[in-house]
């Protein structure tokens, strides 16, 4: 099969690797281009790193009619067997262009459980009298499609994640990767990897932080992410008097690295589609905390891979976090639970038997 990925940029974000993920797990055996819309494409040197044929159409998409009309042309001349639109603002325009140019498998695509715009909402909820096909990365995100699309189950295809293993076989050793950030190899170290967005609560990994703190005054907290709020989090850091404690990364191209630096690793959202840091966490054998929000239920096997606790409920996660830090065999067995886990559930072979099971599905 010929395959278009279209998404609406390559910014850094789970999203958009994912993106390039597939195009991995698919150009195995199968053609496959990336098409991006906008900009920005800040994971250049990964593309070209994996070999995946990246096709940007923004300098001719400055508006809604131009973007259908350059997609239109690009499906036309390229003759793609499948057209899948990565998130739902592209799963409009995408599959304008992929209805007018005559595709005859045409997926809408969603990865986020949080309720889309009105506006996305309607139009995709226009455009699904024609085509109406999705792939989501969890079950909770196939719910909020139902709710916000008015789609049939039967339409909707769970395909999860995949990781791109190969990065984590270099990745340093515990002591290699303290020593990268200047902290005791015997200290503690709890992380959390996630975007500087509301819907990720990091005012209740501070409190947890603050919790954790009393009870190991030398812990250091590793805090990596980039987005709108990152300034508002440096306040915060400094608000809750944490600073001596934390080491900040910011947009973080060592995500590998960090992880392996910690004992545990804590997701504090409000929402998720299907959490890649708890997929990668799990592959370097390292134990979860998280709030049962989204997919996270889909990654994290609680009690056996990692926990699950409510949102917001920071008694909860602090007990958790305590457990896995004062009771060493239970986090080293549940680290080794979790690499099993991954490597079953979320293999580039896995994810390429998913998607071409959707795509020949229709």
């Amino acid at each position: 099969m010929k395959i278009a990925l279209l998404t609406d940029g390559l910014s850094r974000g789970g999203a958009e690797k994912q993106c390039l993920i597939s195009a991995v797990a698919l150009k195995k055996s199968h053609e496959v281009d990336v098409i991006t819309c906008g900009p920005i494409n800040e994971f250049k040197d990964l593309s070209h790193s994996l070999g995946i044929n990246v096709v940007s159409i923004h300098q001719h998409s400055t508006t809604f009619v131009r973007r259908i009309r350059s997609l239109t042309e690009l499906f036309i001349r390229n003759q793609y067997d499948v057209v899948h639109c990565f998130k739902s603002g592209p799963s409009v325009y995408g599959r304008i262009a992929a209805l007018i140019a005559g595709v005859s498998k045409i997926f809408a695509g969603s990865r986020m459980e949080m309720q889309e715009r009105i506006a996305i909402r309607f139009y995709n909820r226009l455009i699904g009298l024609l085509t109406d096909h999705w792939i989501v990365n969890s079950s909770g995100v196939g719910v909020r499609v139902m709710e916000d699309f008015g789609t049939a189950r039967n339409n909707i295809f769970v395909v999860p994640n995949a990781i791109l293993m190969d990065e984590f076989l270099i990745a340093p050793s515990k002591k290699e990767a303290r020593a990268h950030y200047g902290i005791n190899h015997n200290s503690l170290v709890v992380s959390i990897l996630a975007n500087f967005r509301p819907e990720k609560n990091h005012e209740m990994f501070f409190k947890v932080a603050l919790r954790i703190l009393d009870r190991f005054p030398t812990i250091a907290f590793g805090i990596a992410g980039h987005g709108p709020l990152q300034s508002e989090i440096k306040k915060q850091i400094s608000k809750f008097g944490l600073r001596p404690h934390v080491f900040f990364l910011g947009m973080c191209d060592e995500v590998v690295t960090l992880i392996k630096a910690s004992d545990v690793i804590v997701l504090t959202s409000h929402t998720e589609g299907l959490p890649n840091v708890l997929i990668e966490a799990g592959f370097c054998g390292i134990p979860t905390v998280s709030t049962a929000t989204g997919g996270a239920s889909e990654v994290v096997e609680d009690e056996k891979t990692g926990f699950l606790v409510p949102i917001n409920d920071v008694d909860a996660m602090v007990d958790k976090i305590v457990l896995l830090l004062e009771e060493t065999a239970v986090a080293k067995k549940m680290g080794e639970e979790a690499h099993k886990y991954v490597l079953r559930k979320f293999s580039l072979d896995a994810l390429a038997k998913n998607l071409v099971r959707a795509y020949e599905s229709v």
